[in-house]
C-alpha cells in the first residue's frame, strides 16, 4: 500500500509543476492607429514583457524575440536590427533599445534621440533606460553609456559614469545612481539655466505690456484697445523666444 505522505507529496509536486510550466499570454493594443494603437501587423502571442514610448511600442516573446509597431520615426520599425535571444526592453520617446542575453544591446529609431547607438560600445549590458531624447545603458563592470541628443541626456562627458547601481532617463534628462548613494544629472546644468529663461522671458513681456498700455512712448497714441496691446505683447513675447532659441 503506497503511504499516505507519498500520495501528498505527489499531489503537492504535480501542482508545483504544473503553476510553474510557461504560460503562453497574448496583448493587445488600442488608442492611435498610427501610434501604436494598431498591432494588427505584428504577432502577439506568447508575450512576456511589453514597453510602450510617444508613438510605438515593443513587445518581448517567450521565446526571446520582440516586435515592435508604431510610427517608424518613433521606433516602430526595427526591420534593421536583429531582435531575438532578447532579454529586455525599453521605449523612449523617438527611440527603443533591447537588451540580449549575451549582454549585447541595440538601439533603433530617430537617428539623433537615441535610434542610433554607433558612438558609444554596447557590450557587457546589464541595464537600459531611454527617454524623451536620450538613452542609457548600465554595464556588469559599473560604468554607463549614454547616447543621443547631447542637450537632453545624450552627452555624460561632464559627469563621471562609474560605479554606477541605477539608470533612469526622463524627458530632457537622465539620472544615475551610484553604490556610494550619490546621484548624478548628465543635463543638470540646462535644468538650472531653463527655469531662469522663462522668467526672464515672462519679466519681459510684463514690462513690455507696462510701457505699451500705461507709458505709451508716442504721447499722441494710446493702445486702448486690448486686441490691440495682446497682439503687439505676443509679438514682442515670440521676439525673445526666437532670440533666446
Amino acid at each position: 500500500m503506497i503511504p499516505f505522505s507519498f500520495l501528498l507529496f505527489a499531489f503537492l509536486k504535480g501542482i508545483q509543476v504544473a503553476t510553474s510550466s510557461p504560460v503562453p499570454y497574448s496583448a493587445v493594443a488600442w488608442g492611435d492607429r498610427s501610434g501604436g494603437g494598431d498591432a494588427s501587423n505584428v504577432d502577439l502571442t506568447d508575450v512576456v514583457d511589453i514597453s510602450c514610448g510617444w508613438s510605438a511600442c515593443v513587445s518581448r516573446k517567450n521565446d526571446g524575440t520582440a516586435v515592435a509597431w508604431g510610427g517608424s520615426a518613433y521606433g516602430g520599425d526595427a526591420s534593421n536590427v536583429d531582435l531575438i535571444d532578447v532579454a529586455d526592453i525599453s521605449c523612449g520617446t523617438f527611440a527603443c533599445v533591447a537588451r540580449k542575453n549575451d549582454g549585447t544591446a541595440v538601439a533603433w529609431g530617430r537617428i539623433e534621440y537615441g535610434g542610433d547607438a554607433s558612438s558609444v560600445d554596447l557590450r557587457d549590458v546589464a541595464d537600459i533606460s531611454c527617454g524623451g531624447l536620450a538613452c542609457v545603458a548600465r554595464k556588469n563592470d559599473g560604468t554607463a553609456v549614454a547616447w543621443g541628443d547631447s542637450k537632453y541626456g545624450g552627452d555624460a562627458s561632464n559627469v563621471e559614469l562609474t560605479d554606477v547601481a541605477d539608470i533612469s532617463c526622463g524627458t530632457f534628462a537622465c539620472v544615475t545612481r551610484k553604490n556610494d548613494g550619490t546621484t548624478l544629472t548628465p543635463s543638470s546644468t540646462p535644468l538650472l539655466i531653463t527655469p531662469l529663461l522663462i522668467g526672464g522671458c515672462s519679466l519681459f513681456v510684463l514690462v513690455s505690456y507696462y510701457f505699451l498700455y500705461y507709458k505709451p512712448s508716442d504721447s499722441s497714441r494710446m493702445l486702448n484697445s486690448k486686441t490691440e496691446v495682446n497682439q503687439v505683447g505676443l509679438e514682442r513675447a515670440e521676439l525673445v523666444v526666437a532670440i533666446l532659441l
